[in-house]
């Protein structure tokens, strides 16, 4: 039963305001990072060029290729920076903004990327074998062929993403939210899905013998027992 003064606040224009602010938070990737305009308009893509500055880190830059295995690059602004290639073993990316960053064919083994924004991103091929990027924001990123053999993502936003071919084998996914994502013939074996949200997920030809899937919601919709 609704308080009288509880009724007279909840109007159909306060429905809407609510409604609103739910959709801002999920976008944000519950990590508390403001919706931005250029979140939903891709940028031109950096081309690689014949020479590379690669102590020039800032945002749509040409760092293809570069060494930056083991630097700390946490809350570093590279969006849309061409990464490809580059050498990124044990970086320090905790927050770092790499929206619509080019990672394709990059190395990221065991790189600590916990909370970076990654919306949009390009990591075809990447390499991020034991990379920590739990409650990462990567909706809309393609991973196809990535491999995120003993990831830590557990609470990582991946709806909309690319995930086809990808290694997940021994990933720890617990709360991950893999929504409308494509995970064709991805590697699913052995992982941790606690609580994972998987509803309208295309697992088509996936493999997840030995995954836990306790309380998950599957592609379907249904609950998993």
């Amino acid at each position: 039963m609704r308080l009288p003064w509880l009724q007279r606040l909840y109007t159909p224009t306060m429905r809407q305001l609510i409604l609103l602010a739910g959709m801002v938070f999920v976008l944000s990737g519950c990590t508390g990072q403001q919706v931005m305009i250029d979140d939903f308009a891709r940028p031109k893509p950096i081309p690689a060029g014949s020479s590379v500055d690669c102590s020039n880190l800032q945002k749509d830059t040409d760092l293809h290729g570069c060494d930056l295995s083991g630097k700390d690059l946490a809350q570093i602004n590279l969006f849309n920076a061409n990464l490809a290639g580059a050498n990124l073993t044990g970086a320090k990316l905790k927050n770092a903004d790499l929206r619509f960053a080019n990672l394709e064919g990059a190395i990221l083994t065991d790189a600590d990327a916990h909370g970076a924004n990654l919306h949009g991103a390009n990591l075809k091929g990447a390499v991020l074998l034991r990379a920590d990027i739990h409650s990462a924001d990567m909706h809309g990123a393609d991973l196809t062929g990535a491999d995120l053999r003993a990831a830590f993502m557990s609470r990582t936003l991946l709806f909309n993403a690319t995930l086809d071919g990808a290694d997940l084998t021994g990933a720890w996914m617990e709360g991950v939210n893999v929504y409308q994502a494509s995970m064709k013939n991805a590697i699913l074996r052995n992982c941790y899905l606690r609580n994972a949200f998987l509803s309208g997920a295309d697992i088509t030809g996936a493999d997840s013998s030995g995954s836990i899937l306790e309380y998950a919601v599957m592609p379907d919709g249904s609950l998993h027992p």
